[in-house]
C-alpha cells in the first residue's frame, strides 16, 4: 500500500494489523503498517563491495495510520508474515526503546529480503513482482 497523508506520504508500506472497529485510544478504523522511509539505491557491478553495502541500506518506519489515509496496491510482499511476527501481539509504539528495537529488527528483515532478491529464482511470480515493486522508489 501507499501512505497518502502525513510525514510518510508517498512511501510504500506493508499492513501488519487491521483494527476495523478502532480501539480505546483510536476510535476510528486504523492499521499498523511497516514501510520504507528510505528505499535502497541502485548498485552497479563496478562498485566496490563496501559501496554496494552502503547503497543497499533501508530505513523502515512503523506507524498506526487511519484507513482513509492509505491507497492499497495489487502487490503482495512474501515477508509480510515474518514482519508481523517480529512485531508481536502487544504493540506499544509510545515506548521509545521498544520502537527502536522493533525498527532495528524490521530493518534486518527488509535488508535480508532485498539482498536475496537476485540470489535465487522465487517460487511465486506475484511475490517476486511485489518485492521488486516494494523496494523501488516511487516516482511521481
Amino acid at each position: 500500500m501507499i501512505v497518502l497523508v502525513g510525514r510518510f506520504a508517498g512511501r510504500k508500506a506493508v499492513i501488519l494489523r487491521v483494527f476495523e472497529e478502532g480501539t480505546k485510544d483510536r476510535k476510528f478504523g486504523h492499521i499498523l503498517v511497516a514501510g520504507l522511509d528510505k528505499a535502497p539505491r541502485r548498485t552497479l557491478k563496478k562498485m566496490s563491495a563496501d559501496n554496494k553495502e552502503k547503497r543497499m541500506k533501508v530505513t523502515p518506519f512503523v506507524k498506526f495510520i487511519n484507513m482513509q489515509h492509505v491507497m492499497p496496491t495489487r502487490y503482495n510482499l512474501d515477508i509480510s508474515e515474518a514482519l508481523n511476527n517480529a512485531v508481536g501481539n502487544d504493540v506499544d509504539l509510545t515506548d521509545v526503546a521498544a520502537k527502536k528495537d522493533l525498527k532495528k529488527t524490521l530493518k534486518e528483515k527488509l535488508e535480508a529480503r532485498y539482498k536475496s532478491q537476485g540470489d535465487k529464482k522465487e517460487s511465486g511470480k506475484s511475490q517476486a513482482t511485489g518485492a521488486q515493486y516494494f523496494f523501488r522508489k516511487l516516482r511521481f
